[in-house]
């Protein structure tokens, strides 16, 4: 549900709305492929310097909090046709991710300094990396056949180690939010309105139960049809 996204392989939109997205799409994709590239080289650069866990966040903080945030854009494009993906889907996954940018590493220092980010950032950006490749590509009409093999096969390991890393990072940070009350709104206030941001957590937390074995699944059966395509358009040249 977090790491790997299900989005269309801008496919299936009308011819007119697809020539006139395709620059724009292959512009955001390559820019997102450039950014991901960047912050797992920054990651790679990290420990072969020898710097600890606890660092790790502030090399790759500008990076991760402009291009994981710029995935909100994902959910702009099916909404006006650019693509053909999911919207409620789309949305779930991009907001998900957000929640532990914004809501765990950013806000909670506890969470950006420990050992949780590593596996978190690592899966995010191979995942981003292959995806955004593939995408670019496939608008270009020109998708190698081993990157293919990746694109739903990476998920097999990275999903899990994202889904861990998630959600240890939450963990990590809830008893920071518990005791400071960030971002949560009491009762009674003017707007007679109550919120409790260790609450929410909790409750997103409680949402993987479900959600990313069914994810996974999903993504499973995703692969089997793509890759049955491949062999079929193999067997047919």
């Amino acid at each position: 549900r977090i790491c790997v996204t299900t989005n269309a392989e801008y496919m299936g939109t009308s011819d007119s709305v697809v020539s006139m997205s395709k620059p724009y799409l292959l512009l955001y994709n390559s820019a997102q492929f450039l950014g991901w590239s960047f912050i797992l080289y920054k990651i790679v650069e990290h420990y072969a310097a020898g710097h600890e866990h606890t660092t790790l966040y502030e090399k790759i903080r500008l990076p991760l909090t402009i291009f994981q945030t710029g995935a909100l854009l994902e959910i702009v494009h099916p909404i006006l046709g650019l693509v053909k993906s999911p919207v409620v889907t789309t949305a779930i996954q991009v907001f998900s991710r957000i929640l532990v940018l914004w809501g765990a590493f950013e806000a909670v220092p506890e969470s950006r300094h420990s050992v949780f980010v590593l596996p978190t950032v690592f899966a995010w950006s191979l995942v981003e990396i292959i995806r955004y490749s593939f995408y670019a590509l496939n608008l270009l009409g020109s998708v190698p056949g081993p990157l293919k093999w990746l694109r739903y096969t990476a998920f097999i390991l990275l999903y899990p180690l994202g889904i861990s890393g998630e959600i240890g990072s939450i963990v990590t940070g809830l008893p920071t939010v518990k005791s400071t009350g960030m971002y949560s709104m009491p009762m009674p206030n003017r707007l007679n309105f109550g919120f409790d941001f260790y609450v929410f957590l909790i409750l997103a937390l409680l949402a993987y139960i479900p959600g990313s074995p069914i994810m996974y699944g999903h993504m499973l059966k995703q692969r089997r049809s793509a890759l049955s395509r491949v062999k079929a358009d193999t067997k047919s040249e």
